[in-house]
């Protein structure tokens, strides 16, 4: 049995890949209908306290509030997938089992396609809910606008799994690894963003005004980012030694 088999295997008999089409899907359905009645859902749970005004409802809040669940609860969950598929040395028994095989850097590469593949698909899958209950509640978006979300949100969770394959390699703990790519995910990441001069180049698929444009400088560091962290996780873990008992 090849890895890529067995990474398959890894990611369809296991709750992985259902926990990401589950939250994804969830989201997906959840957002448009927060967007459409949400003045009405928080004077519900608020009772009898001042009323809450919210912007009127659009495709283009629908859509957007998906994409900022992805950059939040989405990248944690496809960073704790992604550091536990691809922290191989984590278990002494199996670092070793693996370790006197094919060694750690052939054994990374289909940990993280599969990794990569299940969060985009889980990603995909979210987002037809999202436009298709958008469709429903509000209007039935553009397809150029889709797509422009689909590029947005695929690229920034490309970044999101080669941290979380560096980090795994890094940290070579599930834990350690996993709180290492969400810190900086989560901190380092709207740290650069208050620099004026960073701001634009920060990635994120929760961009503004999406139906419009695509914004480039965000697309183009999320991939050159996601390229870089392979760049130096293949090599590290070709170099790194059997962790001690």
């Amino acid at each position: 049995m090849n890895p890529w088999h067995v990474e398959l295997l890894r990611l369809t008999r296991t709750p992985r890949l259902s926990a990401l089409l589950a939250v994804c899907a969830f989201l997906g359905l959840a957002q448009p209908v927060f967007v459409a009645y949400g003045e009405q859902i928080i004077a519900a749970l608020g009772g009898s306290g001042p009323s809450v005004r919210l912007p009127p409802p659009t495709t283009e809040l629908a859509l957007s509030g998906y994409l900022g669940q992805v950059a939040s609860i989405g990248m944690l969950l496809a960073a704790g997938v992604t550091v536990a598929g691809c922290a191989v040395d984590a278990h002494y028994p199996l670092a070793v089992y693996y370790r006197t095989r094919t060694g750690l850097a052939r054994q990374l590469l289909p940990r993280v396609v599969m990794s990569w593949a299940a969060v985009v698909v889980a990603f995909t899958v979210g987002l037809g809910c999202a436009v298709y209950e958008t469709a429903i509640l509000l209007e039935a978006p553009a397809g150029a606008t889709v797509l422009r979300c689909w590029v947005a949100g695929s690229a920034y969770l490309s970044l999101v799994v080669a941290a979380s394959a560096l980090a795994a390699v890094v940290a070579r703990g599930v834990l350690a690894g996993f709180a290492t790519v969400a810190g900086t995910l989560m901190i380092g990441l709207p740290l650069l963003g208050m620099v004026p001069a960073l701001r634009p180049w920060v990635p994120t698929p929760a961009l503004p005004h999406i139906t419009e444009a695509l914004a480039g400088r965000p697309l183009t560091s999320a991939l050159l980012g996601a390229a870089l962290c392979l760049a130096i996780a293949v090599p590290a873990a070709r170099r790194r030694p059997l962790p001690r008992r």
